[in-house]
């Protein structure tokens, strides 16, 4: 589980800033890694993740004092789990530190602060790329209607996050001359389906989604009923996984169908909880997001939504595929 706060450490180098993440520790927590055995660990994972058995086949240390040392540093949020494998009736864990960087705040004095740019802004424009042309934003934000409309005759709850989104995209580029927000029954009347598309909500509430769905890696389970249309979950086409917990959400980008030389960045859950789910992902834990796109096209990210400060809302996310 990933916490919606970031820290970096910053230095100044001629005109230019370098910044790279920071775990930001308080005193208890600071004296878990001066520990010599742990300072190890966490250099040893650094460098390549591993389960607690193999490190301690490497250190050359007894299992059971490496899982202790390895609790440590997970309660205490230095390492997380990237990996997890059932050998033999039982779930092996792969660990690897969420930083190599280590600060101890014994006093709150934080001051605003902006550099001309900073190292955010270019990892964003890099997954922003197929949507942003010339420092504009070039793609229309779709949300759905919401009017009872579409296969499903459903109305939209999920059509304000787009403003989250929004927010985001307006730090990295301008706008351009035309208007980036539609609904999906405009983008149908206008036949403006050929375009780049950034596509909010999932085929109960998006027209956009439910057409596009038979191109996506991870799927909507569409069902027809006598009552109608229902969706009963996502489908990964590359693992067979298929997952109907609310609060799950998708990450996808796909060339787009009608016009292969433009791209659909959709996200969506295939309930409204869902579709929070991935776009706090999307707004607040991009660079772990972005190290599952390994293109432009057919690449996804399945993220599950958590209440991490128990407030009854979600804001944090677990990669789960």
């Amino acid at each position: 589980m990933m916490h919606n706060t970031t820290y970096y450490i910053m230095k100044e180098q001629g005109s230019a800033y370098k910044i790279s993440p920071c775990i930001l520790l308080d005193a208890q927590s600071a004296s878990i890694i001066s520990n010599p055995i742990r300072a190890k660990i966490i250099e040893i994972l650094s460098k390549k993740p591993m389960h607690p058995s193999e490190l301690a086949a490497y250190m050359k240390m007894h299992e059971q004092k490496i899982y202790y040392h390895i609790k440590q540093l997970s309660n205490a949020g230095i390492i997380e789990i990237v990996e997890k494998q059932e050998i033999k009736g039982t779930v092996a864990k792969k660990y690897k530190p969420r930083s190599t960087n280590f600060a101890i705040n014994l006093y709150e004095n934080w001051q605003n602060f902006r550099p001309e740019k900073t190292e955010r802004e270019s990892e964003l424009k890099i997954l922003f790329k197929p949507f942003i042309r010339e420092n504009k934003l070039d793609t229309y934000i779709v949300v759905g209607s919401p009017d009872p409309h579409g296969q499903f005759k459903s109305h939209a709850r999920d059509g304000h996050y787009a403003i989250d989104l929004g927010i985001l995209l307006g730090n990295i580029c301008s706008l351009s001359e035309k208007f980036p927000v539609k609904l999906d029954v405009d983008i149908k009347m206008e036949k403006e389906e050929k375009n780049n598309l950034i596509i909010i909500g999932g085929p109960g509430t998006n027209m956009l989604a439910y057409e596009i769905n038979e191109y996506l890696p991870v799927k909507f389970d569409i069902k027809v009923a006598e009552e109608g249309f229902y969706c009963s979950g996502l489908v990964s086409t590359k693992s067979g996984r298929k997952i109907s917990d609310e609060t799950t959400g998708v990450i996808e980008i796909i060339r787009n169908p009608f016009d292969k030389g433009k791209h659909i960045l959709l996200v969506a859950g295939y309930r409204f909880i869902g579709t929070k789910a991935a776009v706090i992902a999307l707004t607040r834990f991009y660079n772990q997001i972005m190290q599952k796109f390994k293109s432009y096209e057919n690449s996804y990210a399945i993220v599950k939504g958590f209440d991490f400060d128990g407030d009854g809302k979600i804001d944090s996310i677990e990669i789960i595929e």
